[in-house]
Formats: C-alpha cells, structure tokens, sequence
C-alpha cells in the first residue's frame, strides 16, 4: 500500500528548526513531507500597520490576496494522496475553498481560527458565508481556547463537529535586559500591547490612579484612535511582532488588559511574558483561561476596579524585590518550557492525524 503525503504549513521561522522532528514522527504513515514557510508580516503589511487611517483595512487585503495566492501554489505541488497541516488559517481557509471545489478532496486540518465580531452586519454575515461554504471540506478546525468551541459551533452549526481545541505554544526570541534594569531602574516602565480583543479603554482608567508611574503600550493607530491618552502613557506604533520580545523584556511587569470575550485573544503576548520571565496580570475572561497558570499569572478582575489598582500596587513593589522577580522569573520559564514551545504545539498537532 502506498503512503500518503503531508504539507506542512507553518506561519513563523520556529517551525523550520523542527522539519526533521516532524518527519521522524509521521515516518509510518507519509512517504513525503513538504514544508512552506508562510508568514504573515511583510514590509508592506508593515507599512500600513503605522497608518492611523485605512491602514487596517490596506493590510487585510493586501493578506489576503497574499495568502490567496500561496494557497494556489501551494495545492498545485500538493497530488490526490496529499494531506495538509496548515497553521496558517488565512491560507487556510483558501484551501479549504480550492478543496470544495476539486473533484478529488484532499485531508486537511488548518489551525488558528478566529471569527470576531463585526460591526458592519453586511460585511460580517459575507464572511459568515464564505467561512461555511470554504471550511464544509476541511477535516478538523483547531482553536486556541477552548472556549471557542460551543462559540463557534452555534455560529457555525454546519461545521460544529470539525471544531477542535489545541493549546497554542510558541518559540520566542529571548532577551537579556535585566543587567540593564538592575543600573538603572528608572528606564524600566509598566508595559502592555497588542490590538486583537483589548480594552484600552479599561486600561486608560486604571492607569489615572497611578500619575506617578510610567506606562508604555506598543499597538497600532486605528486601536487608540482618539481615545483619551493619560500623560503618564507612551505609544509606541513603530514595535513590530519580531522587535515585540524585546519590549516586553524591557518592562518591569506587563499589562494585558482583554475585552471579556469567547473569542481567543492574547495567548500570544502571554506566552511570550512567560518565556521571558516577565511577571504578566491578564484580564480573567474566557477567551484566555486555558492559559491563565496559577501562581505564575496574576487574574484581574476588570468589574472591580479598587481590587485592580491593589494588584496592580503590590506588583509594583513586589518587582522591586529581587528575589521575588528571579523565582516569578524562574517559574514563568519553566512552566513555559514545559507546556508552550513549538514543539510541544507540534507534538499536540501530530497526535490528531
């Protein structure tokens, strides 16, 4: 009997380090494994993620006219005995598209979805239609939060069995900054970030009962729009995904203040507090729980703004103390090294061909 083949479709340069731990795994069942590195980030997306207007709108097309064209490529080096891993859910569901529509269907699990809500009813209800009509030929949809899938499967009954919750994991760049914040402390600030399902808003209100400490948030324009930015806060539009590490590292703790949602959101710059060892207080909603560790992740409790402020005091001066930071540190570390690197992901991913 003839063996199958597998693409793999990856959206970050971790992935490659594990090419050959992959093929070693799926030796028994795939005669061949192809590789494609598909990311997200190009100078251009780059370009009009700085713009305060449009520039969401300019970088989603741009995407996903890309990601329309590496599916295209991508299916045609495929063959009929061809089953494909795609963490890329843009070409994903590309691929699920070209799959509907091919005679001879072909195996396929994309993960990473995400549907958020939208307030243009007409534009949401098309990609309602589009996510039904690409994803009714993809074998399994992984998600990142478990809470997604009674979401999703009452957004999308006709696709409710093929949803499936997977731990997310990642490799980040680590960087050693801390010598510098140990000489001189006064650069270290309260950092927080991101763009996907946060409450700035939120933040912004907390952040005026502390005047006399520095906050920096790396984000992009249309998310603060014309939002009130108290004048203990700076923004930072120039931070991209790869240079994000960094500005993590260079804040004394981390922020991430999440609007209370289902829908997956912040895992991301969770994981990478934790890979850093920076100490990191997330917003307790659903959309994020599967990662909230005890112990090593502070829970707050955004209804109740008075206990907030405390946490957020007390963290403050617990950082000071450094025996405090190098266990928070230590743990942080080590939990991460233990469940949320590439390949513990990837080893999740394999068990579900």
């Amino acid at each position: 009997m003839k063996l199958k083949n597998l693409q793999f479709i990856y959206d970050s340069d971790s992935y490659s380090r594990l090419e050959d731990f992959v093929i070693n795994s799926v030796r028994d069942k795939y005669e061949r494994t192809q590789f494609f590195n598909k990311g997200y980030e190009d100078n251009l997306i780059i370009r009009f993620h700085k713009w305060k207007y449009f520039g969401n709108q300019a970088s989603h097309v741009w995407l996903w006219l890309k990601s329309l064209n590496s599916a295209i490529e991508i299916w045609f080096k495929g063959n009929n005995r061809t089953e494909i891993i795609c963490i890329n859910p843009i070409i994903g569901i590309f691929l699920g598209m070209i799959n509907k529509l091919n005679r001879n269907r072909r195996r396929i699990i994309v993960c990473g979805f995400l549907f958020e809500p939208k307030s243009n009813q007409v534009y949401y209800k098309l990609r309602k239609l589009f996510v039904n009509f690409s994803f009714g030929h993809v074998d399994k949809i992984v998600v990142y939060s478990s809470s997604e899938i009674l979401y999703y499967s009452e957004e999308f009954p006709y696709l409710k069995n093929k949803f499936t919750f997977i731990l997310f994991g990642k490799d980040f760049l680590q960087y050693n900054t801390r010598e510098m914040l140990k000489k001189n402390p006064l650069k270290g600030y309260i950092g927080s970030g991101g763009a996907s399902n946060r409450d700035y808003d939120f933040l912004f209100r907390l952040i005026n009962s502390f005047p006399s400490l520095k906050f920096k948030i790396a984000t992009r324009p249309y998310i603060i729009g014309n939002k009130y930015i108290p004048i203990n806060v700076e923004i930072d539009y120039a931070v991209t995904p790869t240079h994000f590490g960094r500005f993590i590292q260079e804040s004394k703790f981390f922020i991430l203040p999440l609007s209370n949602s289902k829908v997956s959101s912040g895992h991301m710059v969770l994981l990478e507090c934790m890979a850093n060892g920076i100490p990191v207080l997330v917003s307790n909603v659903p959309g994020i729980k599967d990662y909230l560790e005890d112990e090593i992740v502070i829970k707050l409790d955004t209804e109740n703004i008075t206990n907030t402020e405390y946490v957020v005091n007390k963290m403050n001066l617990d950082v000071e103390n450094s025996e405090f930071r190098y266990k928070l540190e230590f743990q942080c570390k080590n939990v991460y090294q233990d469940k949320y690197t590439t390949k513990k992901f990837v080893e999740r991913i394999l068990l579900h061909l």
